[in-house]
């Protein structure tokens, strides 16, 4: 009995031992996954963007030339994507990316890239849960973005019209940009599954990466697009002697008609 009296208080030691342990490996998981931790490593997510609240907040609009420039470049992109029956609209459509995106002060190509990863830019899609059109918009929430913004809605069906999805799809980042704009990487996640599920996510410490790194990859495949459709492309070598002989023979002449 006496042996096992003086062996009590060292098994209590192990037993306080271990659970401080456990507690302090808790305490390093919930650490590595708070907050803080998970808005660096979504901003790691975009790394060839320099950051995502730059690609949303530090988008200065664009000059009239370089609109102009944009939307033939979109444009063409539109009628490559848009089904058959609407790529008559494609310079409609091309038209109403650029305005609303300057209205709002929305990286045009975001919304581009918003576009493609919902949609594929089939303007008549339904989605799994009933999201519509090109930006796939629930009704509810267009109806919610409509009186906010000022937007006519009169029907759900009203969605399936480009021009109009687009309005409300790009109010609806407004509004989200609006809402994080002390955290502007949290716009995209939200865009997708909302921001009341979002906020619970995030109170889990589960924010979805998964989404946003389609519209990063959407936005990088736009942006090659345009800056190669945009850079002046360079005359070809192989044609500048021939150039210069003829602009020699102009001078003579002028020369000798002298």
């Amino acid at each position: 009995m006496k042996k096992n009296s003086e062996k009590t208080p060292m098994v209590e030691l192990n037993k306080l031992f271990r659970v401080m342990a456990f507690l302090y490996v808790i305490a390093i998981t919930f650490q590595s996954q708070s907050p803080i931790q998970a808005k660096g490593h979504e901003i790691k997510i975009f790394p060839e963007i320099k950051k995502i609240d730059e690609l949303v907040f530090n988008y200065e609009g664009i000059t009239w030339r370089d609109k102009e420039k944009l939307h033939g470049v979109l444009r063409e992109r539109l009628k490559k994507s848009l089904p058959e029956n609407h790529k008559l609209r494609a310079s409609k459509i091309s038209r109403e990316i650029i305005n609303q995106s300057q209205k709002h002060k929305i990286n045009p190509l975001l919304v581009m890239a918003f576009i493609q990863t919902e949609s594929s830019f089939k303007p008549d899609a339904i989605g799994p849960v009933g999201e519509i059109g090109l930006m796939q918009l629930r009704y509810r929430t267009a109806q919610y973005i409509s009186e906010k913004f000022d937007v006519e809605l009169k029907n759900e069906k009203e969605l399936k019209n480009p021009l109009t999805n687009i309005k409300l799809g790009v109010a609806y980042l407004a509004y989200l940009k609006e809402k994080y704009d002390e955290e502007p990487y949290y716009m995209v996640p939200a865009y997708n599954v909302g921001p009341t599920k979002l906020q619970q996510k995030r109170n889990e410490n589960k924010i979805p990466q998964e989404y946003s790194g389609k519209i990063v990859k959407n936005y990088n495949l736009f942006a090659k697009i345009v800056k190669q459709d945009l850079t002046p492309k360079k005359p070809n070598k192989s044609q500048k002697p021939r150039r210069e002989k003829v602009v020699a023979t102009e001078t003579s002449q002028k020369t000798a008609s002298l």
